[in-house]
């Protein structure tokens, strides 16, 4: 999918906020939080703009995995979420963390109104079954929390750790009549506590988001500690340390190609979490 950037905005000192638009958004059914893909050029060609660089396209082989005739060409993706949409303007945005290097870095500093920018996607990122009454939310800054705390009704509990840059970051996540926001210096703060949700003994949402040696810890100890069922759980690995996301995605594909000749399902979110975290299973 292209679209055309029409806003860019800096919504608090560790983002910046870029709206797209493009008649195919008008015929896509958003969720909130949903994941897409960034498609930039190699980093051998790439000094900022995409404007003038025309992305390639793959072809998908029998299993369905994108391959390029010319490998040199396969551009980088960096994965980014929804912030707000608008199908009927066919508008989305998505907050952009502030690196100080990198692709993604590049991208947003080199970026003008007016630029084309092609993704791919998208990817759901969450649910909330109708029975939940009670949602935890734990993420570090790579992934706020805003758009999923915006979609939950008003009536539900909320309560939302997150590791944020600086305290104004935070002024990117929405108001809820619910919602007990806490910063932590570190996500895995939580290993040594438990969460007034989790006290309570009712049924609770659990939602973790972040860097993925961290995720892979905190799902483990919310089942193994806090007792939350699986069906309640949702894990996402947004970066991985010491690796790029380039790399990241290389060591992932042979678990995506292997799901794929097992006949897997790749729409079900635990197959995304096994692959994402890296579980043995």
């Amino acid at each position: 999918m292209t679209a055309q950037v029409i806003a860019i905005t800096r919504p608090s000192p560790g983002y910046t906020r870029v709206y797209l638009q493009s008649d195919e958004i008008t015929c896509h059914r958003f969720g909130p939080a949903d994941g897409f893909k960034l498609l930039l050029p190699p980093s051998s060609e790439f000094s900022g703009s995409t404007s003038s660089i025309p992305m390639p396209t793959p072809e998908r082989d029998a299993t369905g995995v994108p391959r390029w005739s010319n490998p040199a060409a396969q551009p980088s993706l960096r994965a980014l979420t929804v912030r707000h949409h608008d199908r009927r303007s066919g508008v989305i945005s998505t907050d952009v963390m502030h690196h100080e290097r990198g692709l993604l870095a590049s991208w947003r500093t080199g970026l003008h109104v007016g630029d084309s920018v092609t993704f791919s996607g998208m990817r759901a990122e969450w649910y909330l079954p109708a029975a939940v009454r009670n949602v935890l939310l734990i993420a570090d800054g790579s992934a706020l929390p805003a758009a999923l705390i915006e979609a939950i009704p008003d009536d539900v509990d909320v309560q939302a750790y997150v590791s944020a840059e600086n305290t104004e970051d935070l002024s990117l996540i929405p108001s809820h009549p619910h919602l007990a926001l806490e910063r932590v210096t570190s996500l895995t703060n939580l290993l040594h506590r438990t969460p007034r949700l989790i006290r309570t003994g009712e049924r609770v949402q659990v939602w973790i988001a972040g860097e993925t040696a961290e995720v892979r810890e905190l799902r483990r100890h919310a089942v193994e500690a806090w007792h939350v069922d699986l069906g309640d759980l949702i894990a996402r690995a947004y970066w991985k340390a010491g690796v790029t996301s380039t790399e990241a995605d290389a060591q992932r594909l042979p678990r995506f190609v292997q799901a794929v000749s097992d006949g897997a399902d790749l729409h079900d979110p635990a197959l995304a979490e096994n692959i994402d975290l890296e579980l043995s299973a």
